[in-house]
């Protein structure tokens, strides 16, 4: 069975590259007319609610994933290449030093309508809005750093630091002559184009944020919140924006949707029952013995010519791993750490509660070990730092840091937030924690706002983490580990380096890597700093994952990419002729 499935996803390879030629089959490339196959609501499912409505406070998969439908950027990622494109801006330069960088903004670009509005060219986006949305971004929230400013801008962006203490009334970096927008930076940053592509730093209305704030959720995207229902289960409801301003390559409107559905199910078991009923169009992160069921029930979904049913399986720029409160003076003694990270059987974790639903074993570091998408860094090396399974080292190093037993060591609190498969792995590290060093683990699990709000304030002994790439860069994974994103106030949240790990070392290689022009020389120091990393570990590595993902055949132009990036401007619904999928076969 799974022999098939691993054939049948090699063959939906083949097809996936024609979706983009297929869609503009029947559009006037002279004028914005209505694509034959337009319509119809694409539906699925996440296993946790945005936590936010407000770009520039994301710091998870699922508000991420919600707004990136209604919010646009500058720059935006493109779903198959991962390379940072022009989006909200028409045309870039960036001077020889790398130091400014100069945007000209798109013409007739509308926020989303609202009551704040007067009229339709009050909606316009403008420059002020671009201005207003970075100054935002910056300021002080509740007295916390935005995770914008504190992932994106600071110490970044010329004047961004001052701006935000409160020392000058704008941000000097940022200048505006008619449409053309300005920034200046105060290091070179290879990566400041896909920052700029990022949800944090998607442009926000300054007159719809003034009136109302981050909960009108209005931005230039091409769906806009229409309502978000709360009975019989949450649901959050977005409608097509008729005044999108994009096109695709022959005239046709985007989207091509009249709407998206997400359903918040944390139980797995039911959101596919929501996809074996057709109430949902996608399912990802399928345990195996739950893809075994569905193909069990529909092979000849599968089997059919054209398939009714796609199966997908690819590694993910996403790497799961458990982290330790550097705050508690337990977790301070560097051999306390190693003495966890010796003590966990990964290989058991992976088969006997994975089972399937991984990439691969916690054998490397943070940095996820797909080559496509980091193919000069050298994985083999970092291997020889990474941990595996040893009781005996484990008890040893536990012994040399004073503690006889566990009980002598305390109570652990490990918080998690709910999840089938979050408890399933959290019960299985307690009872390897308790039958390798004697420690008894408290499983503590909340909703997901919750469960970031109390990690972020250092509730919690141990937490699990599952980091998804930002953008294709080593960068993304180390930065939750830098120590000058921990606020020196301990009483303040920590959002991005929620462990509130600080090694100076770690540090200086990894801010070495940020200002290199040359990739080779980067990717040594992110080498150097991850080295570092795993040789004084703030966390325990534990798999990369790989999710089993399902999908009606019918549904177009689907984006497939290792970040799970979900663009929905270009998803449609077809039925496949067997025409057409052998021809796509062949092509």
């Amino acid at each position: 069975m799974i022999h098939f499935l691993a054939h049948f996803a090699f063959r939906i390879l083949g097809f996936i590259f024609v979706f983009s030629l297929l869609v503009f089959a029947s559009c006037s490339s002279k004028k914005q007319v209505k694509f034959e196959h337009a319509g119809g609501i694409f539906s699925m499912a996440l296993d946790s609610d945005a936590t936010t409505f407000d770009p520039a406070q994301v710091s998870d998969f699922h508000s991420n994933t919600v707004l990136s439908q209604l919010f646009e950027g500058l720059m935006s990622l493109n779903p198959e290449s991962l390379q940072p494109t022009l989006q909200l801006a028409k045309k870039m330069k960036i001077s020889s030093d790398g130091l400014n960088y100069e945007f000209v903004l798109k013409s007739g670009v509308y926020f989303h309508d609202s009551p704040v509005f007067t009229s339709e060219e009050d909606r316009l986006l403008t420059p002020s809005d671009v201005v207003f949305t970075f100054e935002k971004a910056c300021r002080k929230e509740k007295q916390q750093e935005t995770v914008a400013y504190t992932s994106m801008l600071k110490n970044a962006l010329a004047g961004a630091d001052d701006f935000h203490v409160g020392k000058v009334d704008s941000i000097r970096g940022i200048r505006v002559s008619g449409d053309t927008i300005r920034f200046e930076l105060l290091e070179p940053d290879p990566n400041f184009l896909n920052k700029l592509a990022h949800i944090n730093l998607a442009i926000v209305s300054k007159k719809a944020m003034q009136a109302s704030g981050s909960q009108n959720a209005i931005g230039t995207g091409p769906f806009w919140l229409e309502k978000i229902e709360i009975s019989p289960v949450k649901k959050i409801k977005l409608t097509k924006n008729e005044l999108y301003y994009q096109l695709d390559k022959k005239g046709c409107s985007l989207p091509y949707l009249d709407g998206v559905e997400f359903i918040i199910e944390t139980d797995i078991s039911k959101q596919l029952t929501l996809f074996e009923t057709g109430k949902t169009h996608f399912i990802s992160a399928l345990p195996s013995e739950k893809l075994s069921q569905i193909v069990s029930h529909k092979i000849a979904y599968f089997n059919s010519t054209p398939p009714k049913l796609i199966w997908r399986n690819s590694p993910l720029l996403a790497t799961n791993y458990y982290c330790f409160n550097m705050k508690d003076p337990r977790f301070q003694d560097l051999r306390v750490r190693k003495a966890f990270n010796y003590a966990i059987n990964r290989e058991r974790l992976l088969n006997k509660v994975l089972k399937g639903q991984a990439h691969a074993v916690g054998e490397f570091g943070v940095i996820p070990p797909v080559k496509t998408a980091f193919y000069e860094y050298d994985f083999n090396s970092i291997k020889n730092f990474a941990y595996s399974y040893d009781s005996a080292q484990a008890v040893n190093l536990f012994k040399s840091a004073g503690y006889d037993s566990g009980k002598a060591f305390g109570d652990v609190v490990l918080r998690i937030n709910f999840g089938d498969v979050h408890y399933s792995v959290a019960e299985e590290i307690a009872s390897q924690l308790q039958s390798t060093l004697g420690i008894n683990v408290i499983i503590e699990a909340s909703d997901f706002e919750k469960y970031n709000s109390d990690i972020d304030a250092g509730k919690a002994d141990l937490f699990r983490m599952a980091w998804y790439a930002d953008y294709v860069s080593a960068e993304s994974f180390l930065l939750p580990f830098y120590g000058k994103l921990v606020p020196q106030d301990a009483q303040i949240p920590s959002t991005i380096n929620p462990s509130r790990y600080q090694n100076p070392l770690f540090d200086s290689h990894f801010e070495a890597a940020r200002v290199q022009k040359r990739r080779k020389d980067r990717q040594l120091n992110y080498f150097l700093a991850e080295m570092e990393l795993l040789k004084n570990p703030p966390m325990m590595i534990l798999w990369y994952a790989g999710d089993n993902q399902l999908m009606y055949a019918n549904v177009r132009n689907f984006p497939e990419n290792p970040m799970s990036l979900i663009q929905l401007r270009s998803v449609y619904f077809k039925d496949w002729t067997k025409e057409e999928y052998r021809s796509s076969l062949e092509k």
